[in-house]
């Protein structure tokens, strides 16, 4: 059986700013974030991962290359469809003015009804991606389609797919960083 761990990004700078990063280039982990992603490695270090994979946002990429400091042996796979939902013309604009929008409130109620201007939706995001985590699960080269595989996620995607992958996966497990 194929146990997924779906790990969100360390923590970085961009947050500060009060602005939705989405897929803004050149966000990377800040010192703290650094200091996570290590922890993160640490934590994994004896886990017998079989494939790392990594969505390509600076941030989530530099998460994985902490586990794979570890399991110097497997190469970091990273995933193109595999990353924050396209926030359109949300993206880059402040979290304050975004809440006084009444699609925010769709966004944190009922976020498989909204679609981001000029974006995507959810429901529209995730489909790549669980397309993604059944490839990861099915055909991890050499594992078999078995084995521990870690996969560096981002929030917003995350409520989607946490609904598809335990029916996919029954050892699915979803975590922040170093909880």
């Amino acid at each position: 059986m194929t146990t997924i761990l779906l790990i969100r990004h360390a923590v970085n700078d961009y947050v500060k700013t009060g602005k939705l990063a989405g897929w803004t280039p050149g966000v990377h982990l800040n010192e703290d974030g650094v200091a996570q992603a290590k922890l993160l490695g640490e934590r994994l270090a004896a886990v017998p991962l079989q494939a790392i994979y990594s969505s390509p946002l600076e941030r989530a990429v530099e998460t994985a290359e902490a586990v794979r400091e570890h399991h110097a042996h497997l190469p970091l796979n990273v995933l193109e469809g595999v990353g924050e939902v396209q926030f359109g013309e949300w993206q880059g604009m402040s979290l304050n003015e975004l809440r006084r929008r009444k699609l925010w409130d769709v966004v944190q109620r009922t976020p498989s009804r909204a679609t981001f201007p000029g974006g995507e939706s959810f429901p529209r995001g995730a489909v790549p991606g669980r397309a993604r985590h059944r490839r990861v699960g099915e055909g991890t080269p050499g594992a078999g389609g078995r084995g521990v595989q870690p996969l560096r996620r981002h929030q917003a995607d995350r409520r989607p797919l946490s609904r598809h992958a335990p029916r996919q996966f029954p050892a699915y497990r979803d975590f922040d960083g170093v909880d």
